[in-house]
Parts: C-alpha cells; structure tokens; sequence
C-alpha cells in the first residue's frame, strides 16, 4: 500500500466529515502526532458548527415573495426584438444603398 501524505484538502474534508474511513484513520493518526495542526483543524470544525447553529435555520426560511418576482422567467418580448432586427436590416440596406449610390456615380474624369 502506497503512503500518501497527508494535505490541506485531506484535513478539511476530516473536519467536514467527508473521508473514508480508511483514509480518516490515517489522518487521526497523523493530527494525534501533530496536536499544532489538530488545535488548527479543530477549530475549523467549531467555526463550521457556530455557522450552521447561526444560519441552517436561514435554509428552511421560503424565499420571500419580492425575490420570487425577480427569479420568475418572463416571457420573450417578441415585439421588441422583431423591431430591433427590422431596424438592423432598414439601417444595412440604407447602409448599403447609400455607399451603392456612391460608388456608381460617373464622376466626370475620363476613364483611365
């Protein structure tokens, strides 16, 4: 069996919770040789749990009616976009027949 050492990402996901439990055992016996590191992760575990004491009830609170509004989908505004692409295409064929009308003019110079 290969020894990895231990990390950053292995002593959060101890304190959340989320090792296995072959892997948890390793850094058991790891932070029991380290007690600097186990005081370190420790009271990442006490700030995680004053947050959920503090705010989990927040999570079960419905979304309040002003908010709901705003996420509601709204239906396209087809109007709005028909006039913008009419304008694009009335502004490119104007576009387009102003520079035409110049290029065609006989400018009164004889040919080359």
């Amino acid at each position: 069996m290969t020894h990895r050492p231990i990390c950053e990402d292995d002593l959060h996901a101890w304190a959340d919770g989320r090792l296995d439990a072959a892997r948890r055992a390793e850094v058991e016996a790891w932070l029991d040789a380290n007690p600097a590191e186990r005081a370190r992760v420790e009271a990442w575990r006490a700030g995680s749990a004053a947050l959920h004491a503090a705010f989990d009830q927040v999570l079960d609170e419905p979304v309040p009616a002003r908010l709901r509004a705003v996420l509601a989908p709204r239906p396209p505004r087809l109007a709005l976009r028909a006039a913008a692409v009419a304008a694009w295409v009335a502004g490119g064929a104007l576009a387009g027949a102003g520079g035409g009308s110049q290029f065609g003019r006989d400018s009164g110079a004889p040919p080359l």
